[in-house]
């Protein structure tokens, strides 16, 4: 049986909703919201504002400014699990820019940004001459002394490797000893399951380690020269705690699958889902879809990272 489920903890921020609907988009789920009431003036009776608001004001500053300086850390630190909220949800919330071969590229990339921010966080590129898939991902908040990415640069951060037949990916560190921080398998139907009910939306399942008391990873050694995901041997055969998420089932409505994506997700794509556990499928823990012909949006919360979220949506791209 799998490992008992840990991704139980919710953000402490609420977001809003909408009733915008995509393909491959799903249930609803509202979100409360809390009025913030007047004090009684110690003087008048009457409703006003004492001495204690201008401390109440500034202690909500002071929170405010914490805030914007853990939501800079994050964004410089890739590796570690959001602590913050995202815009407008408690996603944190990404766009995804796909730059196909051609114009002097040898290799389809990906760039990741923050919703709302010019500059790339982190750069995938597909490497050619290898007989699976193989993305190398890069720290773009890094500085840089060349244009030209690879394993010397100094900004890279590790590899998403998947199997010949493309239903298992693990994505490492950089250390030089394999170093395994996610375990993504795709569950393939048969041949004969399409041919009677069609083209079927893909399912994940997805193994996360622990994290450390700083919010990071804690990688998962492996020393198999094959692709095979050491922690899914793990979960396997041992009680090793993992965090475990998988596709959310959508509902087949008028001809097509659907899911509810909150207005993130505009165009039908069998490369759209959402992430959420076995014992709680309206807690959505990432999202992916497409808003345009090479644009995609990318949502997430603990207990992934923007580098975990990253490589799961890439696999997206080579099934």
């Amino acid at each position: 049986e799998p490992p008992p489920n840990k991704a139980r903890r919710r953000s402490q921020y609420s977001g809003e909703d909408d009733e915008d609907e995509a393909e491959f988009g799903g249930q609803r789920h509202g979100s409360g919201s809390s009025g913030s009431g007047r004090k009684k003036s110690a003087y008048s009776g009457e409703e006003g504002y004492g001495d204690g608001d201008d401390e109440e004001k500034a202690a909500d500053e002071e929170a405010t400014i914490k805030r914007r300086r853990r939501r800079e850390l994050f964004q410089q630190r890739p590796l570690l699990v959001s602590p913050f909220s995202g815009l407008t949800t408690n996603l944190v919330q990404c766009v995804i820019i796909r730059e196909k071969a051609g114009g002097g590229m040898f290799l389809p990339r990906y760039t990741l940004f923050f919703q709302g921010q010019d500059t790339p966080a982190m750069v995938a590129v597909l490497q050619g001459a290898n007989r699976t898939t193989n993305y190398h991902l890069f720290d773009m908040t890094r500085g840089v002394l060349t244009n030209k990415l690879s394993k010397k640069s100094g900004n890279y951060m590790g590899k998403l490797r998947s199997n010949m037949k493309k239903t298992e990916s693990c994505l490492y560190t950089n250390n030089a000893s394999k170093e395994e921080v996610a375990s993504i398998s795709f569950e393939r139907p048969n041949i004969m399951a399409q041919l009677k009910e069609g083209s079927q939306p893909r399912k994940l399942h997805i193994l996360l380690p622990e994290l450390d008391e700083e919010g990071c990873p804690i990688p998962v050694s492996s020393e198999a020269t094959e692709i095979r995901s050491e922690i899914l041997q793990l979960a396997a055969t041992t009680d090793t705690p993992f965090y475990q998420i998988e596709t959310k089932e959508p509902v087949f409505e008028n001809g097509n699958y659907r899911l509810n994506f909150h207005g993130r997700v505009t165009i039908p794509s069998v490369k759209n889902y959402q992430l959420t556990t076995a014992d709680d499928i309206h807690n959505v823990i990432c999202q992916f879809g497409k808003v345009g012909e090479n644009k995609f949006h990318l949502d997430y919360k603990f207990p992934l990272n923007a580098y975990q979220a990253f490589a799961i949506a890439l696999t997206q791209f080579s099934l």
